[in-house]
């Protein structure tokens, strides 16, 4: 296969984000395309290449406006698109936390009603109050990506520091944060000094 077929496979595996190749192979077929997940692997291998009409279709699915964004492009134009993805999901997280904020109070409204009037609650009402006093916070810490931060890998970058500062930084940060085994300085317990 050519370069170009490479380039297109590697910036799909990279565009498709969290989405497993199954994941879009199904979005994919709805749109009337005859993919499965080998069909994404081979195209993110380099072995298939892209139809024009499939990659508008692709760019549909992945949320993507242009074709462009299929094409090899420079490390900052790269970044760019990733650095748009994230402030976007930023701002779906915090809709998605106003939303879940908005439910919880009405169901507040509702259960405090309800124990007014004196109506049983559906369920339990062990089942309520876990609702109406889940923290969102929680709920996105149980989701959040921890895996590619393992704290064997934190070990790893703090070896690496020099030469990976951008991955080294979320490792000490959000991430690192959430590893049980950071020092108070960010760094692995096992490796402060």
């Amino acid at each position: 296969m050519a370069q170009s077929d490479r380039n297109i496979g590697q910036n799909l595996q990279e565009l498709r984000g969290d989405m497993s190749q199954a994941a879009l192979a199904a979005a994919m077929k709805e749109r009337g395309w005859k993919w499965s997940q080998p069909t994404v692997a081979a195209i993110e291998k380099g072995e298939r290449s892209l139809k024009l009409a499939e990659a508008v279709d692709l760019l549909d699915v992945l949320g993507l406006e242009d074709l462009e964004s299929l094409i090899l492009r420079p490390l900052h134009e790269v970044g760019s698109i990733m650095l748009t993805r994230m402030v976007k999901a930023k701002a779906e997280l915090k809709a998605a936390t106003d939303a879940f904020w908005s439910a919880q109070l009405g169901l507040v409204d509702i259960a405090d009603a309800m124990n007014v009037e004196g109506e049983d609650f559906p369920g339990s009402a062990e089942f309520w109050m876990e609702a109406i006093t889940l923290d969102p916070v929680e709920v996105v810490r149980e989701v959040a990506p921890f895996v590619p931060m393992r704290p064997e890998m934190i070990e790893q970058l703090a070896d690496w520091r020099n030469q990976h500062v951008w991955a080294y930084a979320l490792a000490t940060g959000p991430y690192g944060k959430a590893s049980p085994r950071a020092g108070d300085d960010g760094a692995p317990a096992d490796t402060a000094e």
